[in-house]
């Protein structure tokens, strides 16, 4: 299973010897509707529709648009033995989900942050 990786001390960066770069899918979720996107946001980033493809209301009332793919850090890790011989070498992570993109990331905790 391929997860998005960041490491604490250094969003942004390559996170360690096993990333790699990968083409991810980009959604935008918001939890307005569409009228109000426009309202309020469409002086900053133009009507909601503007940008994207695949706009649609998803189950939870959220408006939801597909935005260009991005380059992202990722891991693949497809057993629990390997993702504990990853947190062994690594120490303590974080393993959520992205709730715009709903793709998983495992973030290598080596620092604060809030």
């Amino acid at each position: 299973m391929k997860y998005k990786i960041r490491r604490s001390s250094t969003i942004g960066e390559k996170s360690c010897d096993e990333a790699f770069m990968s083409s991810c899918e980009n959604w935008q979720i918001r939890t307005c509707t569409e009228k109000d996107f426009n309202k309020l946001f469409s002086d900053r980033e133009g009507l909601w529709r503007d940008r994207g493809t695949e706009h649609r209301i998803d189950d939870d009332g959220n408006i939801v648009r597909r935005l260009e793919n991005t380059d992202e850090w990722t891991v693949e890790i497809n057993t629990l033995k390997e993702l504990n011989d990853f947190s062994e070498k690594y120490g303590n992570l974080i393993i959520s989900l992205d709730l715009n993109t709903k793709d998983f990331l495992i973030e290598i905790y080596d620092d604060y942050r809030e």
